[in-house]
């Protein structure tokens, strides 16, 4: 089966620049649900320089991280190094 060089557009009947802008406004979190769109929308969100044009127009979000450990009675609690940042 040969595949379809078709080009596909981001949003039928939208100019290109402006669904890419509306896509780098798209939340951190609702990538996960915008690659399962089609193809174009994942290679896109996943592409590097989609990532350096959110960068660029200030759409990134850092992640946070946070650990809490948990005592349990009777055990030995073990000691990791920290890391300062």
């Amino acid at each position: 089966m040969a595949m379809s060089t078709e080009f596909t557009e981001l949003f039928p009947n939208l100019p290109e620049e402006l669904a890419l802008e509306c896509l780098t406004r798209l939340n951190y979190v609702a990538h996960r649900v915008g690659d399962l769109v089609c193809r174009r929308w994942r290679e896109l969100l996943l592409s590097r320089d989609f990532f350096y044009h959110q960068k660029r127009t200030g759409f990134t979000q850092k992640p946070t991280v946070m650990v809490q450990s948990i005592w349990v009675h009777g055990e030995i609690p073990v000691r990791f190094q920290s890391y300062r940042f």
